[in-house]
């Protein structure tokens, strides 16, 4: 694999499936509404610190990116 799949999949995909799954039990049926929870929030940020340093060394700024995924699951917009 490439070091942009790795970041996308251990990043965007992994935050994306590990915040279905607690917010789905908690009775959310859309990923903005779940990220309004402030503990869902909390836990989707700390899973991608966590994960930051797995990903291969590559010309991006992670903490940046970690904000924009944060931003887009958070935005009503999309509705995930």
């Amino acid at each position: 694999m490439i070091p942009y799949e790795l970041m996308k999949l251990r990043m965007l995909n992994g935050s994306h499936v590990s915040l279905s799954f607690p917010s789905a039990l908690l009775g959310y049926a859309r990923i903005d509404d779940a990220m309004k929870n402030e503990l869902i929030y909390k836990y989707v940020e700390n899973y991608l610190k966590e994960v930051m340093p797995s990903v291969p060394d590559i010309p991006v700024d992670l903490n940046l990116y970690s904000k924009l995924l944060l931003k887009r699951y958070s935005n009503t917009a999309i509705g995930d």
